[in-house]
């Protein structure tokens, strides 16, 4: 998709590889004013750097879901951002025949649709 190269994000941005995905998030160093800042909340788009152990996992257990029943799944996951987690299940696991990602963040949802 053409609109991959040439989007740029409003805010400050980064692209990161999680799993065999590549996404743009925002650069959280640019939101933490001070130590006690939580910045995955101070973005325009919410991103939790800490959660891709979780997303590993979830990641995994739609694999083994897959392995043992052997059908195609569908994912509805709303308010998921720019959508890392639904990305992944796409590219990831196998038997996977529709996403559906949705967020009310006009960023998000802006910086989601070029990653797919």
């Amino acid at each position: 998709m053409a609109d991959k190269e040439s989007y740029v994000a409003n805010f400050p941005s980064e692209i990161i590889k999680e799993g065999k995905v590549r996404v743009l998030v925002p650069k959280l160093e640019a939101y933490g004013v001070i130590p006690s800042d939580y910045a995955p909340s101070k973005a325009p788009v919410f991103y939790n750097p800490v959660m891709e152990f979780n997303r590993d996992l979830t990641v995994l257990a739609f694999k083994a879901y897959q392995y043992l029943a052997n059908h195609e799944i569908s994912i509805c996951e709303p308010f998921t951002s720019q959508g890392i987690r639904g990305i992944r299940f796409a590219v990831e696991v196998e038997g996977v025949t529709r996403v559906l990602l949705t967020d009310i963040n006009t960023h998000a949802y802006e910086t989601g649709k070029i990653q797919h």
